[in-house]
Order: C-alpha cells, then sequence, then structure tokens
C-alpha cells in the first residue's frame, strides 16, 4: 500500500477522548499521542475529554451545528456507540480509534487495535454506510450500534463491567446476583409473523458480528445487510449460560441447540415477570421492548479491506463468501441446517422424542405383561378413577378462580409466619428425598441385599414416570410459581422446567406405593411411608417449586404408577429376578 500522500487539504474533526477507556491497560494511549498522530495526516483536530458527568450528546450536536462532519472516538464501544446514537441519520462520518476493554465495534468494522493503524484509516480508509438498532421501550426510542440484551445480561452487566475493568471486589455482587434472579416467561414475535414462547433467561439482539467477549453470532457483513441477530437462550439453566460465557458461540462454531437462532428486521419481546432491557451497555427500563434495524443511516470509516455487503438476495447469518461447494461443505451445511431445524423446533422434536420412548416400550412390552396390564387395569377401578381426577386436575388450570387459590395457598405454605434458616436446611433435606436420584440408591441398597424384582421395578417406574411428567409437563405448560408471583420465596436452588405436575410428589407417591404393595405393610408402616411423600410434596410448595395444585396432581400420578408396577410384579419383574 502507497503511504498516504502529504498532499492534502486540512481535514477538521472532532476528537472525543474518553481518558478512562483503557485505563487498566499497561500501556494506556495518551491523547497528546493520538493528536500528533492526526495532525501528521493534516486532520485538525477539536478535542473533548469526556467527564464523568458529560452530556455527550449536547457537544455532537454543537459541533453538528457548525459544520463538523468528521467525528473520532478515541474510546471504548460505550463511548462509540453513545457518539453513533446522536450521529446515526446525519450526514457526518464516524471514525473510530479503538482503546477500551472489549473493541468488539472496532473487531466487526475490521479497525486495527494499533492507534497508529486506526488513526491512518481515517485517510486511507474508505466511508461506508451502516446499520444501527433501535429499542423502543413504551414512548422512549434508543438507538444501538451493537447489541440490545433482554434479561440475566443485564442485569449483571454493571458488575462485570466492572469486573473487566479491574474492579474485582464486585464478583461477590455478581455470584449473588447471578444465584438471585429468576427466569421468566418470554414472547418473540418476529417480523410480525412467527411467535416464540418460552421459558429462559436472555435473549440477545445483535446488530454486530461481534459481542461481548468478542462472541461471533453473526456473518462478517452482517452490521449492513439490514437484518438483526436474535439469539433467544431457551430452557438454559445458570449452569449452561456460564458455560456459554466462557466457550461462547459463534459462527463456525456448534451451538447448543437450545441457543434459538434467527435473523430478522423487526422483533417484539415481552417478558413475565418484566426483565430489564439494555442497549449498548445503557439500561432502558422493564418489560415489553420493540427491537427493529435502520439499514444504512451511520457513516463510519472501515479498512478498505472490509468485506463488502452481499447485493441481492440476503444470505443466511451462517453464510460466509462464495466458495466451491466441496462434500466437507456440503456436510457442514446440512448439519447446520438440521442443528436449526432442531432448535426451532425444539418444543415439537421433545414431544416426539418422548412419546417415541413411550411407544417403544409398549410395543415391546411382552404380550403376557401387556395382558396382566389390561386385567389388572379392569380389576383396580381406583386407577380409572385416578385418571379421571387428574385429567380434571389438568383441565382446572384455566379456571381463573382457581389460580387465585392455588396462588393464595402456595404463598401461606411459601411466605407466611416465620421461616428460620434451620426450617429451610430441613425442608431441603426432605425435598431431596422425593428426586430420582433417591429413589435409584434405593434400588441399589435392594439389589445390594438380594431383593432384585423390587430394585428392578423401582428403576422401571422412575425411568418410565419421569417420561409420563415429562410429556405432561410439556403439554399443560405451567410456568412456576416464582415466575408470575413476584414474592414468592426460594429455598435452595430455583428448579427449571415447568411446574404440573410436580416430579419430586410423583417419584416419592410412587415409591410409597410400591413399597407398601410389595411387603404387604400395615396401616401404620402404610401411613408412616405416605406421611413421608406427603412431607416431600409439602415441601416442593415451601421452597417455592410447585403450586398446591401440581403437588396433587404428582401424588395421585405417582400412586397410579405404584399401583401399575404391582401389576406387572410377578408376570415380569420376578422372572427377571
Amino acid at each position: 500500500m502507497k503511504p498516504p500522500s502529504t498532499n492534502r487539504r486540512h481535514l477538521q474533526a472532532k476528537l472525543i477522548f474518553n481518558p478512562n477507556a483503557g485505563a487498566n491497560k499497561a500501556s494506556p494511549v495518551r491523547i497528546e499521542d493520538v493528536i500528533r498522530e492526526m495532525q501528521a495526516l493534516k486532520i485538525v483536530p477539536e478535542a473533548y475529554l469526556i467527564e464523568p458527568e458529560a452530556d455527550l450528546p449536547a457537544v455532537v450536536k454543537d459541533a453538528l451545528a457548525r459544520g463538523i462532519d468528521m467525528f473520532v472516538v478515541c474510546g471504548g464501544d460505550g463511548t462509540i456507540s453513545a457518539v453513533a446514537r446522536t450521529l446515526a441519520g446525519t450526514h457526518a462520518t464516524l471514525g473510530v480509534i479503538p482503546i477500551g476493554t472489549r473493541n468488539n465495534t472496532a473487531l466487526s468494522l475490521d479497525i486495527p487495535s494499533e492507534m497508529p493503524a486506526a488513526v491512518s484509516l481515517l485517510r486511507t480508509g474508505r466511508r461506508i454506510e451502516v446499520d444501527v438498532g433501535m429499542a423502543t421501550c413504551g414512548t422512549t426510542v434508543t438507538p444501538f450500534l451493537e447489541v440490545c440484551s433482554v434479561g440475566l445480561v443485564s442485569t449483571l452487566f454493571p458488575s462485570i463491567d466492572d469486573i473487566q475493568h479491574g474492579h474485582l471486589a464486585r464478583i461477590g455482587e455478581f455470584l449473588g446476583t447471578l444465584a438471585a434472579s429468576p427466569p421468566a416467561e418470554i414472547h418473540l414475535l418476529l417480523d410480525d409473523k412467527r411467535e416464540i414462547h418460552n421459558l429462559g433467561y436472555i435473549v440477545l439482539v445483535s446488530n454486530m458480528p461481534y459481542i461481548g467477549l468478542h462472541y461471533q453470532v453473526g456473518s462478517a457483513a452482517s452490521f449492513r445487510d439490514g437484518l438483526l441477530d436474535v439469539l433467544f437462550f431457551a430452557d438454559l439453566s445458570k449452569l449452561d449460560l456460564l458455560n456459554w460465557v466462557f466457550r461462547g458461540v459463534g459462527v463456525g462454531k456448534p451451538e447448543d441447540l437450545r441457543i434459538q437462532h434467527f435473523k430478522v428486521r423487526r422483533v417484539d419481546i415481552d417478558t413475565h415477570p418484566a426483565m430489564p432491557v439494555m442497549a449498548d451497555g445503557s439500561g432502558l427500563a422493564e418489560g415489553r421492548v420493540r427491537i427493529e434495524v435502520q439499514r444504512h443511516v451511520l457513516g463510519v470509516m472501515v479498512a478498505p479491506t472490509l468485506p463488502a455487503a452481499s447485493k441481492g438476495r440476503r444470505r443466511s447469518s451462517r453464510s460466509k463468501t462464495k466458495a466451491p461447494r466441496t462434500l466437507k461443505a456440503l456436510a457442514l451445511g446440512t448439519r447446520v441446517r438440521s442443528a436449526q431445524w432442531v432448535s426451532q423446533h425444539r418444543p415439537v422434536a421433545r414431544l416426539i422424542g418422548i412419546s417415541a420412548v413411550l411407544l417403544a416400550l409398549m410395543i415391546f412390552l411382552p404380550a403376557h405383561v401387556g395382558i396382566a396390564l389390561w386385567h389388572g387395569l379392569q380389576s383396580h377401578a381406583i386407577l380409572a378413577i385416578m385418571f379421571v381426577v387428574f385429567s380434571l386436575l389438568g383441565l382446572s388450570l384455566v379456571w381463573t378462580t382457581g389460580q387465585h387459590l392455588d396462588a393464595w395457598a402456595f404463598l401461606f405454605f411459601n411466605v407466611r409466619g416465620q421461616r428460620p434458616i434451620w426450617l429451610d436446611r430441613t425442608m431441603l433435606a426432605i425435598t431431596r428425598m422425593g428426586s430420582a436420584i433417591s429413589a435409584l440408591w434405593i434400588a441399589l441398597v435392594l439389589y445390594l441385599t438380594g431383593d432384585r424384582p423390587l430394585s428392578y421395578e423401582i428403576v422401571l417406574g422412575t425411568v418410565t414416570l419421569w417420561l409420563v411428567v415429562e410429556l405432561v409437563k410439556f403439554l399443560v405448560h405451567r410456568a412456576r410459581p416464582f415466575v408470575r408471583l413476584a414474592e414468592a420465596r426460594i429455598v435452595g436452588y430455583r428448579a427449571f422446567g415447568r411446574s404440573f405436575p410436580s416430579g419430586h410428589s410423583s417419584q416419592a407417591f410412587f415409591m410409597a406405593t410400591l413399597i407398601i404393595q410389595h411387603f404387604h405393610a400395615g396401616v401404620p408402616a402404610a401411613c408412616l411411608l405416605y406421611a413421608v411423600a406427603l412431607a416431600v410434596g409439602l415441601t416442593r410448595i415451601y421452597v417455592g417449586a410447585h403450586y398446591p395444585r401440581d403437588v396433587l396432581a404428582g401424588a395421585i400420578l405417582g400412586s397410579g404408577w405404584g399401583l401399575l408396577g404391582i401389576i406387572v410384579d410377578g408376570y415380569l419383574l420376578s422372572r427377571i429376578g
């Protein structure tokens, strides 16, 4: 490349310098060095140093009014975005000298990280027009250049930003906020056409290829393709999210299939309970937000080698460049498309998977066992009654008054009265007795002590009961109490997934019924076992995981499943033993 010509007219520019950007680096950039480099290229800078209470939009508007049309930002992503918001829609040009912590904007626009090279682009680079996102909360419209986040990222951003700037004392606050933040029912409307509804913690809407810790979420030219990248983190636990933070996600890397990825012009996001919304590090509001893209409204100086925007039909977020379609590329494309389909249709795929497993169990069940089950069902009218009551409980969830009663009873057990620490710990210990892990440990002990038929019954019953519970949860789709009730108290870990029926309660009553029938326990022993199962159910309300009707439905389902286990006893499992 030829050196910059010295036979140029002087260019006036507004230099906006953030002295706090990159202050924790070993050799922070000084404003004197920037001015010296700019003057060497016949750029006359009018310098402005950002102070804590500076009104940056007013500074930019004043310079625009005086005829300045070149704005050079020497700072991090936050400073660049703040200036870009005011310049969007004007004829001015933005120049970037990245000296911040992450510098995602510079990375996305292929601007060098070295200060002299970045200054040189102000003369040797080319001007392009890039897209800007617009986030509307109520009557407030806020432009953003990089990313708009809804949910946990917005909640954690202040502490994360301080930690990245060297304030390690905020780590405790970060962990505390992470542990205390609940998921929400998140509803997406994509381009006024497609609706997505699920439980989750985070939605990210990106205008740039790189966000966060240099995670690539879009194609190289996604900042001017007229589309936004929407990442919906549905059904991910907090541990999964932390894994994503450290591992990252991006083009060319395998994405977790639970991360749903869309390309849209506009997305409406609504959350219950209301989750915070943030645009490029600036908090906006909570709850409903409309995010859309404004195409080619911001002029920016970039490297001459930056990939040009695709013409004609827009490519998918997975596409990069036109290259020969080798067999390896075709195979990779097929895998990516398959992963995208599964990700976007995950609820349907999950329903099909659970149904297929249950159908397979029915098909491969020996004929004599099926006959025994049928005769057993005919002779146990209580099972039919249980099925009817369970179905009525499911239908009652649409009853508004019933929901109010459910919420009142839940809050009575969950919030009312004194809640000392020792009681919380006791309730957590009891609630773990209803887990599938506890049942499998009991099965192992029985197997080692010689009661193999009962151990087989427990394992087979636990697995099939889990499948049925997950199937019903999918079909009913009832949110957890803490999602709907702001005053709900969480004890211990925050339960994930759906609420109806209670899996712990069904497991506890299944074990109690199976053991009572297997050992022909007397009334005192039966009362004791059912008392333990009832205690497990009550603890599920106490710890904030389930409504009372969830627990009641789980008790009915588990008891019925225990009776079914006894019906097959002597036909299948005793032969195995």
